[in-house]
């Protein structure tokens, strides 16, 4: 089993709100713990949708692309 790092993936954001400052925008989690952690304890399965942060092509810009076009659809 691959120990996943939040940290590391395009969908890991800090919230303003200091009693849940960790977000996963793939999920629509805010929690006080990491998300990987939250998707385990909820499902017992590693998270499926982690993403490594990459070059300039990946990054917040990239899943807001893809956002924007499933919504005009």
């Amino acid at each position: 089993m691959e120990k996943i790092d939040c940290t590391q993936c395009i969908h890991y954001l800090i919230t303003w709100i200091t009693a849940t400052p960790y977000g996963c925008a793939a999920w629509g989690i805010r929690s006080s713990r990491l998300p990987h952690r939250e998707v385990y304890a909820a499902s017992g399965v590693q998270c499926q949708l982690f993403s490594p942060k990459g070059g300039k092509s990946c990054g917040r810009g990239a899943v807001s692309d893809k956002i924007k076009t499933e919504r005009v659809l």
